[in-house]
């Protein structure tokens, strides 16, 4: 199946929100674009929505035609011939169930995928919850959710009325038309904008802080969004100067911390059910590309011990590529976005 023909004929849905997710949502929401007119492709604005990850999980095995595994860092630069730019990661996030004096724990992972056309037609898919599930994360936990009877849905643990579904969940494929290659504050900058980032920490900052100025963003909106972008940017395909400037700024910006030689911790505060928790990127020393980018408890928490990792987003892929994307198959372009997250009635 061709992923881009099928896009062609896609048509919009109505945009699906996870609760839970609401904090990572957060500041990708204050940077997304004003939507554009009509197209056969959903909005920017509507796939960032749809498309933020975390718990979106995932779901229902489902066969991917390529080849999907690259190491991270394997062709980060490009050739002038190159099509797409393919970002592909394999998503963890852990979820507190059960009652408050006697959690257990869930896991909810999938792998997940982003095919960008950096030519002018500038069409784009993302593909969630591939080969994802819920399911207890440890055999203890095992053990707790069989004495609780197996049950299909489990309370999530200080969330007021959500559970959590267990089991294999759909995939889904969201396509939209895109002008670009990412969200950058208010605007969507396209490959050639993002490879012309200066390589310098002091431009590079400049550079982030006048397209925040854009959106007229204040003081704490520019503080908060400067850290979040710039730690994207290893993620992008941007310069080897420009991601080698990225990490020298961070590592200037107030709340962030050297962790050990690869990682960067910031972000310090609460996540979803956790209420003390660290943001970590981990860095490959050697491209400078991201590896991963992982929340870690600071502290016990729902009897989870200082250190774990509650969330993680691990990239099997960056890179410009000229392989052709393809769509898991049976999987509706647009479809509707099977969440493992409901609201108790």
């Amino acid at each position: 199946m061709d992923l881009m023909k099928e896009l062609a004929k896609a048509k919009p849905p109505a945009p699906e929100v996870d609760p839970v997710r609401m904090e990572l949502d957060l500041t990708r929401i204050t940077s997304m674009p004003r939507p554009e007119p009509p197209r056969s492709w959903m909005g920017a604005a509507s796939f960032r929505r749809w498309s933020a990850p975390i718990l979106a999980a995932s779901f229902a095995v489902a066969l991917l035609i390529g080849t999907l595994v690259v190491l991270p860092s394997s062709n980060v630069e490009v050739a002038a011939t190159d099509r797409y730019w393919h970002a592909a990661q394999h998503e963890l996030k852990l979820v507190p169930v059960g009652s408050a004096d006697a959690p257990y724990v869930m896991v909810v992972e999938s792998d997940s995928e982003r095919w960008v056309d950096v030519s002018p037609e500038a069409r784009g898919a993302e593909i969630k919850q591939l080969n994802g599930q819920v399911r207890p994360w440890t055999p203890d936990d095992v053990t707790k959710w069989q004495q609780a009877g197996k049950p299909e849905t489990v309370p999530m643990v200080d969330t007021s009325g959500f559970s959590l579904r267990v089991g294999p969940l759909k995939p889904a494929v969201s396509g939209w038309y895109s002008h670009g290659v990412e969200l950058i504050g208010g605007r969507t900058l396209d490959y050639d904008q993002l490879r012309a980032l200066p390589g310098e920490p002091a431009a590079l900052r400049e550079a982030m802080e006048q397209i925040l100025r854009d959106e007229k963003s204040d003081e704490s909106v520019m503080q908060r969004g400067l850290l979040d972008r710039v730690s994207r940017l290893p993620a992008l395909p941007v310069r080897r100067e420009t991601r080698a400037a990225a990490i020298a700024l961070l590592k200037t910006l107030p709340g962030v911390r050297q962790v050990d030689a690869s990682t960067l911790g910031f972000g310090a505060g609460p996540f979803e059910q956790f209420k003390v928790t660290e943001q970590q990127l981990v860095i490959d020393p050697r491209t400078l590309a991201a590896v991963e980018l992982r929340r870690v408890l600071l502290e016990p928490q729902a009897g989870l011990p200082a250190g774990t990792v509650v969330r993680s987003e691990k990239y099997t892929a960056l890179e410009m590529t000229n392989k052709t994307p393809q769509l898991p198959a049976g999987v509706p372009v647009n479809g509707p976005l099977d969440s493992p997250v409901i609201m108790s009635r």
